[in-house]
């Protein structure tokens, strides 16, 4: 009788997992913090075409004066909150930072907001940089 019980309940198991699996793969919103995520070479692409859309920087100033993607807005993360209200909701918004953790936060925030159009470059700065790709610096 137990060994039925448990055949049953490890097929049940099973099951359930493979489809939590399916799921999990087919989600295009795969970043912990519920926006979708964006690869180097998309980016790249992106702002080659000349794409409209908003492309955040969420590090600090003094992160910012080392430099920056072309093209960026600088929005430290501890300012955002105060700045969500003249943020497009209609645009696409790609959040970075330098490695990864505070843009996923900034895309966590904006989405429970009402951001719908949100992409984590969780790449970051780390991953720009060694592609070899343009940065500026203000002097």
């Amino acid at each position: 009788m137990w060994g039925v019980l448990f055949r049953r309940l490890l097929a049940h198991a099973t099951g359930a997992a493979l489809l939590v699996l399916v799921a999990a793969a087919c989600s295009t919103a795969a970043e912990p913090g519920g926006g979708h995520v964006m690869a180097t070479e998309e980016l790249k692409t992106r702002i080659d075409a000349g794409e409209d859309f908003l492309l955040i920087d969420v590090r600090t100033a003094f992160e910012r004066k080392r430099g920056y993607i072309p093209g960026s807005t600088h929005m430290p993360l501890d300012e955002l909150r105060a700045r969500t209200a003249s943020l497009p909701k209609d645009k696409d918004i790609v959040v970075y930072c330098y490695s990864g953790s505070r843009s996923a936060q900034a895309v966590k925030y904006l989405m429970k907001n009402g951001f719908t159009r949100v992409w984590d470059y969780s790449a970051s700065w780390r991953g720009w940089t060694a592609k070899g790709y343009p940065t500026k610096r203000d002097e």
